[in-house]
């Protein structure tokens, strides 16, 4: 039944295609109890009866004699597919009191073998919804179902219906569920996965929209996660990205053009590239709550001040936060209550790097607007503030500038190495 074990409790869970989690099987003390669905889907597997026995004991007090409820006795009666006895007696002579006992023996079939949800019946309960696709002549949507089996091919397969790589659009707060759970989904460079259960192509190259092909929807997405999408879906008003249609019909390698993906290739490839030619890493790694931090930042998916500060409170964490202050201070002379992003200064002023103004102005800018915008009530003064520093900008625009600026900024420190003595 492909259950998963949670060993620090030994109950059994059943582990959905979208990767969610329910108990199945729970163990208290000397009581296990079996989900039904489960237990009769079992029963469907192996085409096995199911027994159920009953030994039901009641005791009361009464001046009335057993005989008295005679009427209520059942020997062996047997009804459909259950036999029931009950017995009434009383067990002390020394107390006016009458017990009975109720015996019930019940056989239940098997549901059909249809019905268990194992392979082959394990799509039986799939739901295909349609999605918007297109807008006829009247500005009047245009829907299609996503089965695969239903739609056209190149081949020569269902030659009226759309092709299984009709583009489908969604508004990028689609994603904000999968990227909230970093341990469980991961979102990258043009593709959503849950672990090692599903993973569908997605063109994220477009922040303002995620494109999905009709097909894949159907074929790669879970049936409880399809109306999901379909509360996110939106007429073709996108377009596809640059990169997605150089690698889905050009067979062509593309770097993306999402400045979100770009920012975090770079963050890791500084972080190896410092290992590598200074021996410890510009950043630390991040622990605890902060330990999926690459995987949780992003342009922000709407302009509301909610996932803005989130954002930034991201940037800020990633480049400020976690700079490698031990290592950048060590060779330097210490200075009282020096902070990080000082540390860093003079560290790159002491290898001659060529941006240090840059650089350390944009690590300056996102620490400030932390300090006034995301970590605290920012009042009338500090949306003024955020006002002059976005100059025109949405908010996810502005988040993309900072990451394509942070960018910038790691490719050149990925060339920033320890000056050798000359010989």
């Amino acid at each position: 039944m492909r259950l998963w074990e949670d060993k620090a409790t030994g109950n059994f869970y059943t582990v959905g295609g979208d990767g969610s989690k329910e108990l199945a099987i729970e163990f208290d003390g000397q009581r296990i109890r079996v989900r039904t669905p489960l237990l009769r889907r079992y029963q469907a597997a192996r085409q096995l009866d199911l027994l159920l026995f009953s030994d039901t004991r009641i005791f009361v007090d009464t001046d009335e004699s057993p005989e008295a409820f005679d009427e209520l006795r059942e020997e062996d009666h047997v009804e459909n597919d259950s036999v029931v006895f009950m017995g009434i007696g009383d067990i002390d002579f020394r107390r006016a009191q009458v017990f009975s006992r109720l015996l019930v023996k019940r056989v239940l079939p098997p549901p059909p073998q249809e019905k268990s949800g194992i392979w082959p019946w394990d799509g039986d309960d799939e739901e295909y919804p349609e999605f918007i696709i297109g807008e006829d002549d009247h500005g009047r949507p245009i829907k299609f179902t996503c089965e695969k089996d239903k739609l056209a091919n190149y081949f020569g397969k269902n030659p009226d219906a759309p092709h299984y790589l009709t583009p489908v659009f969604f508004r990028p707060e689609v994603l904000k569920r999968y990227y909230d759970d970093p341990k469980l989904y991961s979102v990258t460079d043009g593709r959503l996965s849950c672990g090692s259960l599903w993973g569908v192509q997605i063109d994220n190259g477009n922040p303002s929209a995620v494109m999905v092909f009709l097909g894949d929807i159907g074929r790669d997405i879970p049936s409880s996660h399809r109306d999901h999408w379909r509360a996110y879906n939106i007429p073709p008003v996108s377009r596809m990205s640059e990169s997605t249609f150089r690698r889905s019909f050009l067979a062509q390698s593309a770097e993306t053009e999402n400045a979100e993906h770009l920012f975090k290739n770079a963050y890791l490839a500084t972080q190896l590239a410092w290992t590598e030619k200074w021996g410890w890493g510009l950043y630390r790694d991040a622990e605890g709550s902060d330990a999926e931090l690459i995987r949780r930042v992003r342009i922000p998916l709407n302009n509301t001040d909610t996932e803005f500060e989130a954002q930034l409170l991201g940037l800020a964490k990633l480049l400020v936060d976690l700079l490698n202050e031990a290592e950048i201070a060590a060779g330097l002379p210490p200075v009282k209550n020096e902070k990080g992003i000082s540390k860093l200064e003079r560290f790159l002023e002491a290898a001659d790097y060529e941006y240090v103004d840059r650089d350390i102005a944009l690590l300056r800018t996102i620490q400030n607007l932390r300090s006034r915008i995301a970590a605290h009530t920012s009042g009338s003064s500090g949306q003024a503030f955020l006002a002059e520093e976005l100059d025109g900008l949405s908010k996810p625009e502005f988040i993309e500038k900072l990451m394509r600026a942070a960018t910038k900024m790691f490719a050149d420190l990925s060339e920033l190495a320890p000056q050798r003595p000359e010989s």
